[in-house]
C-alpha cells in the first residue's frame, strides 16, 4: 500500500526530563497539585507546538508528514506517576491541542505518560468492601500517546486518530530508589511495572490502544519503542514483524542501537532523548545520521517551566524533509 505522503520531516523537542538532584538525593519535579501540573505541562506543549508550526525550516506542504516527538517522562508529575483521572486529563488536554485542521499533516509523539493505580483487597464487612491494599506494590505503566492531528471535533475522533504503546521493560533509572528519594513519591522498590504479556510477541496492534508497538497510519508502518525497549531489541525480537518504514524512540537515557534497528533500508529511525544531556538523532537506514537543519531555543513565556523540568524548556530541532 503506497504512503499518503511523499516526504517526512522529523522535529524533536529536546529537554531534560530526568529527576532533580537535591543534594545527594533525587526528587521528582512537578507541581504538588496533579491537575495543575498537567495543565501547566499542556500549556508548555501548546507553546512548543506553536513554535514548531511557525518555524521557517518546517515544511508547510501537504505531501510532507511532520513528526514532532517529545522525550520519555514528559508527563509524570511530582509523585512519579499520575492517577487514573490525571491520565485521562492529560490525554484529553493533548488531543484538544491538535484537533484543528492546521495539524492535519502532523503526527505527535507526546513523550510518555506515567500512570499508577493501587491494588485493592477484599474484606468481608464494612462500608468499603474493596479498600486499597497498603501492603501491595503500586501498579505503574509508562506509555507513549501517538496522535495524528487535525481530526476535528467529532465525538471519539481524537481517540480514533491515536495509538498507545506501553513500555515493556522497566529500567533501573525509571524510578528513584527509596534510599535516594528526597520528599514524597514512588520509590523503585514499591512499583509493579505493568507490561504487555510475553517477552517475544507479535507487536502488530489489533486495536489502537492495546499497547503493542507496530501500527499502520496513512499508508506507512510505524514501530515505537520506549527507551530500554529499544536497547533490549523489543521489535528486533518480535514475531511476525511487518516491514517498518519509520521507527520512533522516545527515551530518557536511550539512544539508537544498531542491532535494534528494524526500519527498512531507506526508512528512518528517530530518537528524542530526555536524559541529563538531552539530544536527538535521525538516521536514514543505510545512509547514517542526518544533520539538523534548524535549532530553536524556546521561550518559556508564561509557563511555569522551572517547576516542571530541572534544566528548563529546552529547544526544538528540525531535520530537513526526507523522501519516503
Amino acid at each position: 500500500m503506497p504512503a499518503d505522503y511523499g516526504k517526512v520531516q522529523c522535529i524533536a523537542h529536546v529537554l531534560d526530563t530526568s529527576p532533580l538532584m537535591a543534594g545527594s538525593r533525587e526528587r521528582y519535579i512537578g507541581l504538588a497539585d496533579e491537575a495543575q501540573d498537567i495543565r501547566e505541562r499542556a500549556r508548555l506543549v501548546a507553546a512548543v507546538l506553536d513554535a514548531a508550526h511557525g518555524l521557517p525550516a518546517v515544511s508547510g506542504a501537504d505531501d510532507t508528514l511532520k513528526i514532532l516527538m517529545l522525550p520519555e517522562f514528559f508527563f509524570r508529575g511530582a509523585g512519579g506517576a499520575y492517577g487514573m483521572d490525571g491520565i485521562q486529563a492529560a490525554v484529553s488536554a493533548l488531543q484538544d491541542l491538535v484537533r484543528d485542521a492546521k495539524w492535519r499533516h502532523w503526527l505527535f509523539v507526546f513523550g510518555t505518560i506515567v500512570g499508577q493505580s493501587s491494588p485493592t483487597r477484599d474484606v468481608a464487612s464494612g462500608a468499603d468492601r474493596h479498600p486499597v491494599d497498603a501492603d501491595a506494590k503500586v501498579e505503574v505503566y509508562n506509555y507513549a500517546l501517538v496522535q495524528k492531528g487535525g481530526f476535528g471535533s467529532g465525538e471519539g475522533a481524537g481517540p480514533a486518530a491515536a495509538h498507545a504503546v506501553i513500555k515493556q521493560y522497566l529500567s533501573g533509572i525509571d524510578f528513584i530508589e527509596h534510599a535516594s528519594l528526597a520528599g514524597k513519591g514512588l520509590s523503585e522498590e514499591w512499583v509493579h511495572h505493568l507490561q504487555p504479556e510475553g517477552d517475544k510477541r507479535d507487536e502488530r496492534q489489533s486495536v489502537p490502544y492495546d499497547g503493542s508497538a507496530v501500527f499502520r497510519l496513512d499508508g506507512l508502518s510505524f514501530g515505537v519503542e520506549i527507551c530500554l525497549d529499544h536497547l533490549n531489541g523489543r521489535l528486533a525480537r518480535s514475531l511476525n514483524r511487518p516491514v517498518v518504514d519509520i521507527q520512533l524512540i522516545p527515551s530518557c537515557g536511550g539512544y539508537i542501537k544498531p542491532s535494534s534497528v528494524v526500519a527498512r533500508r531507506g526508512g528512518y529511525v528517530f530518537n528524542c532523548d530526555g536524559s541529563d544531556y538531552p539530544l536527538c538523532r535521525l538516521q536514514k537506514v543505510g545512509s547514517g545520521d542526518l544533520v539538523a537543519a534548524k535549532t530553536l531555543v524556546l521561550d518559556a513565556g508564561s509557563t511555569r517551566v522551572g517547576e516542571l523540568f530541572a534544566a528548563g524548556i529546552g529547544r526544538l530541532v528540525a531535520y530537513p524533509a526526507q523522501d519516503l
